[in-house]
């Protein structure tokens, strides 16, 4: 389900981010935004509007300046960052991958390490169980899974848990 919800966030993000780009690019700048001088032929930012005198007849032509050679056309970099939605979803992705990737790995390699101290697990090692107590291994029966703890030094009293249930090894 998380998979499936990630995969629509990005699909849905970049849908609109195309939605956008398209957008600006058919309607061209703002007039109201950076529009500079709009009566001057010569400028070279915000909608061009000249105006010719033929005949008596007045034409007015509006669309956007064609880019000089002072202005570049932005990279895709700077077009992708250029909106606060798109840091959400580059922000989402890293979070994605690290959940799925980085942490699992980490808690894959506790485990291992985990089950090498249990399988070196010797007489007379102490050992902390998963409920906290302490104890020293006395015996090891490995066809039952099963370890026989000395939890008192004075009256010798001795449980015996599983294996499994031993949480760290202290040599």
């Amino acid at each position: 389900m998380g998979q499936f919800a990630f995969v629509f966030l990005i699909v849905s993000s970049s849908l609109c981010y195309a939605t956008v780009v398209d957008t600006a690019q058919e309607t061209g700048p703002s007039p109201t935004i950076g529009a500079g001088n709009l009566t001057d032929p010569e400028s070279t930012t915000g909608v061009s509007e000249v105006k010719t005198a033929e005949a008596g007849i007045e034409k007015v032509q509006t669309g956007p300046l064609p880019l000089n050679a002072s202005q570049k056309k932005p990279s895709f970099a700077e077009e992708f960052f250029s909106s606060p939605l798109n840091y959400f979803a580059v922000l989402v992705v890293c979070l994605y991958v690290y959940l799925m990737f980085v942490q699992p790995r980490s808690a894959r390699n506790e485990k291992k390490l985990s089950q090498a101290r249990l399988s070196n697990l010797k007489k007379n090692d102490r050992v902390v169980t998963s409920a906290g107590i302490h104890g020293i291994v006395s015996n090891i029966n490995t066809d039952a899974g099963t370890v026989t703890l000395r939890v008192d030094e004075n009256s010798n009293a001795k449980l015996t848990i599983d294996r499994d249930a031993i949480k760290s090894v202290a040599s």
